[in-house]
């Protein structure tokens, strides 16, 4: 064993002896007994006036001055025991305090939400962007035939004719061609090239 090995052996067999068998005996006095006829608790400050009435900070009224002070005399000090006050009077309601006041509300760092929109700002609904695309054209006739496809369908579109009940051809004028949307009536665009 090494040396420090014995000496934190003895620090432990001290430890122990002493937490065993060591005093116990409370070195406290006893408190002296309140006398009986004094219903009060509040013991004034020593740099206290006992002849001066109180000031209650919630109500801003004198309390009740002493009821029958009588000074009572503890290791040579004298100390006036006052009158014993309502306990709603010493402690405010917690449903008082505004929330500004109050450090126990829940905060939020995140920025106020913007206001919402009023109904005049609303955006018009619009017609959806259009979901043709140009394949071809051929002018037959003096007229121009345009082919448009749309996932796997294949529209031979002339001017007038109308697209699955959504969408009527009003004219083809290379190199635009242009679509009615009919639920909402707006018109649209769509780019076919040149006139060749």
């Amino acid at each position: 064993m090494k040396f420090r090995h014995i000496l934190m052996l003895v620090a432990v067999v001290v430890a122990t002896y002493l937490a065993f068998f060591a005093d116990k005996t409370p070195e406290t006095e006893v408190a002296d007994a309140v006398p009986r006829g004094i219903q009060t608790t509040n013991l004034a400050r020593p740099n206290e006036r006992a002849d001066v009435p109180k000031i209650n900070a919630q109500q801003q009224t004198p309390t009740t001055p002493p009821v029958s002070p009588k000074p009572v005399a503890k290791n040579g000090k004298t100390q006036t025991i006052y009158a014993l006050q309502e306990r709603a009077a010493l402690i405010s309601d917690g449903r008082k305090a505004s929330s500004e006041e109050s450090i126990f509300n829940s905060q939020s760092w995140n920025p106020p939400p913007p206001p919402a929109p009023k109904a005049s700002e609303l955006p018009r609904p619009s017609a959806p962007p259009l979901a043709f695309t140009y394949l071809g054209k051929m002018k037959q006739d003096g007229a121009w035939e345009v082919y448009l496809a749309r996932g796997e369908k294949v529209f031979i579109v002339h001017a007038d004719s109308v697209i699955e009940g959504v969408y009527q051809v009003t004219s083809i004028l290379p190199p635009t061609l242009t679509l009615n949307y009919l639920p909402l009536k707006q018109m649209q665009q769509l780019s076919i090239g040149g006139n060749y």
